[in-house]
């Protein structure tokens, strides 16, 4: 039965925890008011909605180091998550308590966050910010969640057409300018490399993964039945390049157009290496800030001849790409799907190629949708025509 208890010039409230072990909460000004927080208490108690004040106190460095030893994630979420949590969240909430975590306080750190970082970066990390105050609810730290599940649009306007694409995506004549600018820097690699993820739609970490085992090509081969098969990606983390399953588990074989193929059997004739796309240096490729500023960049925003020095021959002016300002390499497989669209192939064999993931909406969506070798064909038919269209508007374009 809940009380209250006279102490000093306050009064304390005690009630009955979901343990049968009294809690107290001290520092009412009246016996009323001590007495009316108890029974509060007790009802929550009641209806299973109890969260012990106490449990609040835990900071947020307590508690993040607790939740990431408890998640079970896979290796690579386990660092991104750990990264995230060290570089972000820590310097603005390690010694806040979880249960003095405010809605709007939140909101002010990732008005400052989304000022400094990118979009996507910024979104992960309130991302992360979310499944750790989330599994605070559960632990019973807190009653309710204080970063809110969406944003929700306050203040100043911003027109739809403000927000209509997130991503810079190339035409089939874009891709092929990109690639020819990558020549001039990778040669036969950039090139290849370029054309293979705007024609496979490969994510970035599982280009760099490709080893020539799991190609499937070469002149002997029907021109329509040549493949490569994603079975990795692959992160440069302590200890150097390590492979892990490529993102969702996402296993699937690609065919390829005849282009495509011909390229790649040529590229792979002219090294030994074990990976399709080596660097300079016979390794695996890296994806860092070095390969955006000496590779991605200028292949997109175009730069001026620079002059052989030692350890660099000469290169020349290099035109940027006009339309793709700001494009990632993201924005490759962003056009790929958008390729395949336009020349309605079918849905099904579009997610089985991007590697997504489809779930059912419980009318058996999923359950009955199915992928035919007709289907991909089509893929790869429909991305030869491109090809060959894209050559001959260059063609044109350069006797202009």
């Amino acid at each position: 039965m809940p009380s209250a208890e006279k102490r000093g010039k306050t009064w304390r409230a005690r009630y009955k925890k979901p343990d049968g072990k009294w809690g107290s909460e001290p520092g009412f000004p009246t016996k009323s008011a001590a007495l009316s927080y108890a029974r509060k208490q007790e009802g929550k108690v009641e209806e299973g909605r109890f969260v012990d004040p106490k449990a609040g106190r835990l900071t947020i460095g307590a508690w993040a180091k607790k939740w990431l030893d408890m998640i079970e994630v896979d290796e690579l979420s386990d660092e991104t998550y750990r990264s995230r949590v060290r570089a972000q969240i820590l310097p603005r909430w390690e010694n806040t308590a979880v249960a003095d975590v405010k809605t709007s306080d939140h909101r002010i750190w990732m008005k400052e966050v989304r000022g400094r970082q990118s979009k996507n970066y910024a979104n992960d990390i309130e991302g992360v910010f979310r499944m750790l105050m989330e599994d605070a609810v559960a632990e019973g730290l807190i009653a309710v969640n204080p970063v809110p599940a969406q944003r929700r649009r306050r203040g100043k306007y911003e027109p739809e057409e403000a927000a209509e694409d997130d991503y810079i995506f190339p035409d089939p004549l874009q891709a092929l300018v990109l690639a020819e600018n990558a020549t001039v820097i990778r040669g036969e690699v950039g090139e290849a490399m370029v054309l293979t993820k705007a024609y496979t739609a490969m994510r970035l970490a599982e280009i760099i993964a490709l080893r020539r085992e799991f190609c499937w090509i070469g002149p002997e081969r029907d021109p329509w039945d040549q493949y490569i098969r994603v079975e990795h990606q692959g992160h440069y983390r302590k200890g150097g390049f390590k492979l892990r399953p490529p993102k969702y588990h996402s296993y699937r074989t690609l065919i390829l157009p005849p282009f495509l193929a011909d390229v790649l059997w040529k590229l792979l004739e002219s090294h030994d290496k074990e990976y399709v796309f080596p660097s300079a240096w016979g390794k695996p490729i890296r994806t860092d800030d070095q390969f955006y500023g000496r590779f991605w960049d200028p292949i997109v925003e175009g730069h001026d001849a620079l002059p052989q020095i030692r350890g660099r021959k000469f290169r020349p002016q290099i035109h940027a790409v006009e339309g793709l300002s700001g494009m990632v390499p993201h924005g490759l497989r962003h056009g790929h799907r958008v390729w395949l669209e336009e020349a309605d192939c079918a849905e099904a064999a579009i997610h089985e190629r991007m590697g997504h993931k489809v779930r059912s909406s419980g009318k058996g969506v999923s359950t009955y949708r199915h992928v035919t070798p007709a289907m991909r064909k089509r893929i790869a038919k429909t991305l030869q025509r491109n090809y060959e269209k894209s050559v001959k508007d260059r063609r044109e374009l350069a006797g202009k």
